[in-house]
């Protein structure tokens, strides 16, 4: 165990799939791992890739998951999204779904 670093669950797309948290006082960073591996499921939160070994628990996840992380204003680091991948989750209020905002 070390300290400022949890390791969560998050089944769905793979069984053993992991997203870490790394906090220092106030701060807090998430690396999302395979919560979202495309601008698609932003925008389309009922799609998932063939690639998901449980599609209803990746759903599930990705949408609770995306809820939580934007009402919190956590900042996130989404591996699969191109350099440096590293921003916040905004809800979009025009349309359905998400938006990775990169400052």
């Amino acid at each position: 165990m070390i300290p400022g670093i949890k390791l969560i669950l998050a089944p769905g797309h793979t069984p053993g799939s992991i997203i870490v948290q790394i906090k220092s006082a106030k701060d807090e960073l998430l690396c999302i791992g395979d919560l979202i591996h495309s601008r698609r499921e932003f925008s389309q939160p009922d799609y998932y890739s063939f690639l998901d070994s449980d599609p209803e628990k990746a759903l599930k996840l990705r949408t609770e998951g995306l809820m939580k992380i934007s009402q919190s204003g956590t900042l996130i680091f989404a591996c699969h999204f191109p350099f440096p991948g590293i921003g916040y989750f905004t809800q979009e209020k025009s349309i359905l779904g998400w938006r990775l905002v990169i400052d």
